[in-house]
């Protein structure tokens, strides 16, 4: 398998399989902490954990949940919603 491949099934999972990798690369890095100093393994495991973030970009189908510190929570809108409609941009000096 190659690193492309492995990348677009870890992107692309969904469901419990994304909550089972995520659990398993968060678990596994904790291996790198004393008693058992297995440092390599973060360099492994935190790719992965930035694979599972990937789709979370700002076209997102997510919608924005609860009250947010900047604005627009709670309204059942996208983020892409949301930026257009002026949230998170930096007030003018």
């Amino acid at each position: 398998m190659t690193l492309s491949r492995l990348a677009d099934t870890i992107v692309q999972a969904e469901g419990w399989w994304r909550i089972l990798i995520a659990f398993l690369a968060g678990a596994s890095s904790t291996l790198a902490l004393p008693p058992t100093d297995i440092w390599p393994l973060p360099f492994i495991t935190f790719p992965i954990l930035v694979w599972l973030v990937v789709p979370a970009r700002a076209d997102s189908k997510w919608k924005l949940q609860g009250p947010l510190p900047f604005g627009g929570g709670g309204k059942g809108e996208t983020v892409a919603e949301a930026r257009a409609r002026g949230v998170g941009e930096k007030p003018d000096s």
